[in-house]
């Protein structure tokens, strides 16, 4: 079975936890591109590893939000540019920033992410915590949200997580931040990451995408593939998010598939997401249950 992905935000320490073995330590830098991990397609910046599939019919989430610079020639990597966003003091993660968007959407902020893991295991159950200052330095508010990942784990018991391969990018995205974000205010963000490093599981098949496509209209960009369930056990709510991406990886929106009904072991879904309005150069997408 799926653990509820209860990566414990609420953690606000935000350093990465050891369970039954010895955690990996270490963060590095902002790194020069976003790469490895989810299904990807179409060129620029992030290189990813391939996922897998099989094929009935799928349904969509709300309209998808701001854009911030998908043309081709365009290979920023953290917008605004001019505002920073650091790691907590005394995080201590091998989750690496590597790229951030902060745009206004459809029904308010919008903010994206990519994060690597720099170290080398398997990182499980990661979040992301992101502070809003001031140009004062004071807090104006927290928002957490969560890593979407590629690769699964097996514990001993059978439990299957998510988790983040050495190398591999994760990403996040969270839409209608709270109003009281304004981002001509503010002076700087912090971010950490919270997840588990865990001894002893196994790689599992997990969930799989494949035959990733883009359908464009007057409107927008939807995309399509299939998600196929090789877990043991059924995908009670199986969710598909492809984040558009920009010449160097960075994540300019987010689209979402939500499976109406369960999808037994060993069956597929053939989804479709909802529009977004820049569809970027390439895309990732990432499957979760």
């Amino acid at each position: 079975m799926m653990s509820s992905r209860l990566f414990a935000l609420a953690l606000l320490a935000c350093s990465t936890k050891t369970l039954g073995g010895a955690g990996e330590g270490g963060h590095g830098g902002e790194s020069s591109h976003a790469g490895n991990g989810a299904t990807q397609s179409d060129g620029g910046g992030a290189n990813g590893d391939a996922a897998r599939g099989g094929a009935p019919p799928g349904g969509g989430g709300a309209t998808g939000g701001g854009t911030a610079g998908g043309a081709a020639g365009d290979t920023s990597l953290f917008v605004p540019a001019n505002l920073p966003n650091t790691t907590v003091a005394g995080e201590d993660t091998a989750l690496t920033l590597v790229a951030f968007t902060l745009v206004k959407g459809a029904s308010g902020l919008e903010l994206y992410a990519a994060a690597r893991n720099d170290g080398t295991t398997p990182v499980c159950e990661p979040g992301m915590l992101t502070s809003f200052f001031d140009q004062s330095g004071m807090l104006v508010t927290s928002v957490g949200s969560t890593l979407q990942t590629a690769q699964f784990y097996a514990l001993d018991d059978g439990t299957v997580i998510p988790c983040v391969d050495p190398g591999s990018v994760a990403m996040s995205g969270s839409t209608g931040l709270p109003s009281d974000i304004v981002v001509a205010q503010l002076g700087h963000l912090e971010h950490a990451f919270p997840a588990f490093v865990v001894s002893g599981i196994t790689p599992v098949a997990g969930l799989g995408i494949s035959a990733l496509g883009t359908a464009k209209t007057l409107d927008g960009t939807t995309y399509t593939g299939t998600l196929t369930n090789g877990l043991a056990a059924p995908a009670t709510n199986a969710t598909v998010t492809v984040f558009p991406l920009n010449a160097a990886g960075r994540p300019l929106s987010m689209a979402v598939a939500n499976a109406t009904d369960a999808i037994p072991a060993g069956g597929s879904w053939a989804f479709q997401t909802n529009l977004v309005h820049d569809a970027g150069v390439a895309q990732a997408a990432y499957p979760s249950d």
